[in-house]
């Protein structure tokens, strides 16, 4: 759906996106207001020396956090649920529905529940509060994606990601390398399915960069060298491992599996293949630059949300503001250049981090207040 200016639900949904955006833009006041010092308190004081940005920190999980990640992957399926009962009860084919219910599960609704809870462990990992992280989380039920099950593993990807480079420098390097391998094997899986998420591959090779050179400062020299060495090697296999599944997956799709185990073609056509498919991506310039109708709210409180972000990284000095802001990057190039729509889900932790000001700062009602009024305006919008 888009914005058909022309007609009269476009006129209506374009009025719908003006009052939420003047719903929306009431969360800046309300973040500046939540960071008011206490009244009877010193807390003004500590505000009198300017901070300095902190190395990002993951937030460590709880036993609870298992039961909150999959109550709020389920809600997310459900918010994904009800706005296709809508829809088919727009279009007056409600009947319809049990006919395409087992594709919409397996294609919509399960990825959906693994969008949520990936989002949800990793916005509890970002900001150790768990209001804004199942908001969040719900919230990226209601994201439309291309390729939800695309969407997904890249959600799995960036949380283990998140978790392997924001470890602690002296954390034990088994659990780090399965996390590190975890996040490139959700990545190539992703790629295999989906060329045009290999746009996101900076994002990957900044991340290890920040972490080695942080790991190398902080780590005492005798383990300095051991713990490069390990990673390089981990990345070496991960690579073989890439290469391994690209040429298997290309093998099955070509339908010729006897293939698999003749090295001398997979040296001879899988290099000619990848330089295809990127000539493919950097040829055509396919410039999309639209959203969809229905992500119009949440890419409304998405940009709002980078006002407080702003202040967040020249005034709180915070160091996932940075992370944050320059995540809309990569995702915004590649949906510009026609490929995965993601680049609207993305705005979600960026919302996450203003509603984690506000539970902190003991304003909660505001974060359900503006968590509520987008799912509201999400689910108003199939009636038009």
């Amino acid at each position: 759906m888009g914005f058909l200016l022309g007609s009269s639900s476009g006129q209506l949904l374009l009025v719908l996106v003006i009052v939420f955006a003047v719903f929306s833009a009431m969360m800046i006041p309300a973040y500046f207001i939540a960071l008011r010092p206490q009244r009877g308190t010193t807390e003004w004081m500590k505000r009198l020396d300017r901070p300095k940005f902190a190395p990002l920190h993951a937030q460590k999980l709880r036993w609870g956090d298992i039961a909150w990640a999959l109550l709020s992957g389920f809600c997310a399926a459900m918010m994904r649920l009800i706005s296709y009962l809508l829809a088919y009860f727009r279009m007056r084919q409600i009947d319809a529905l049990p006919k395409f219910f087992e594709s919409l599960l397996l294609y919509r609704l399960i990825p959906c529940a693994v969008l949520g809870i990936a989002l949800y462990l990793l916005l509890r990992s970002l900001f150790d509060k768990t209001l804004p992280a199942v908001c969040g989380a719900i919230l990226g039920g209601l994201a439309q994606i291309d390729d939800a099950w695309a969407g997904a593993l890249v959600a799995l990807s960036f949380m283990l990601l998140w978790y392997w480079m924001a470890a602690d420098a002296d954390a034990p390097i088994f659990p780090r390398a399965l996390m590190l391998l975890g996040s490139l094997a959700c990545f190539v899986l992703t790629v295999t399915q989906y060329w045009a998420v290999v746009w996101l591959a900076p994002v990957y090779l900044v991340a290890y960069l920040y972490a080695q050179i942080y790991r190398w400062r902080k780590t005492t020299k005798p383990g300095r060298a051991v713990s490069l060495a390990i990673s390089l090697l981990l990345l070496f296999f991960a690579a073989v491992g890439a290469v391994v599944a690209l040429w298997v997956f290309y093998c099955y799709l070509s339908e010729q599996p006897e293939n698999i185990t003749n090295l001398r073609k997979l040296v001879t056509i899988l290099p000619q293949k990848l330089l295809a498919r990127l000539e493919i991506l950097i040829a055509p310039l396919r410039l999309r630059g639209s959203i969809y109708g229905e992500d119009a709210f949440l890419f409304t409180i998405g940009v709002i949300s980078y006002v407080p972000i702003l202040h967040g990284i020249f005034k709180r000095r915070d160091s996932r503001c940075i992370v944050l802001l320059l995540l809309q990057v990569p995702f915004a190039a590649m949906w510009f250049l026609g490929g995965m729509y993601l680049a609207v889900p993305v705005m979600i932790p960026a919302v996450a981090w203003v509603w984690n000001t506000f539970t902190e700062r003991e304003h909660s009602g505001s974060v359900i207040c503006f968590a509520l009024g987008t799912a509201l305006m999400y689910l108003v919008e199939h009636f038009i």
